[in-house]
């Protein structure tokens, strides 16, 4: 199965007492993950929809190891509770 993520503007939909935050962006291929509220899933998907990493969890925090994957922008999409957050991320 593959998704087109297109725009990471509108797709956010996390209420206003849930922080998400996604570190260091640029990074060499590691990112942090933190939030205030349980991170249920990450799903971490290629410029073209295709998806290359998915995790399932039920933690306020995560790591996520991309090192192994060539330099661009990729997009992760992170469900925490009742919410959800699209980003944009870069390997340098």
């Amino acid at each position: 199965m593959t998704a087109r993520v297109l725009e990471t503007e509108n797709l956010s939909k996390v209420n206003s007492a849930q922080i998400i935050n996604v570190y260091p962006n640029p990074s060499s291929g590691e990112f942090t993950i933190t939030s205030n509220k349980r991170i249920k899933e990450i799903v971490v998907y290629t410029n073209n929809g295709m998806i290359i990493s998915r995790m399932k969890l039920d933690e306020n925090n995560a790591k996520i190891d991309l090192k192994y994957k060539p330099s661009g922008m990729y997009f992760i999409h992170i469900k925490a509770d009742d919410s959800f957050k699209v980003e944009k991320i870069v390997i340098e």
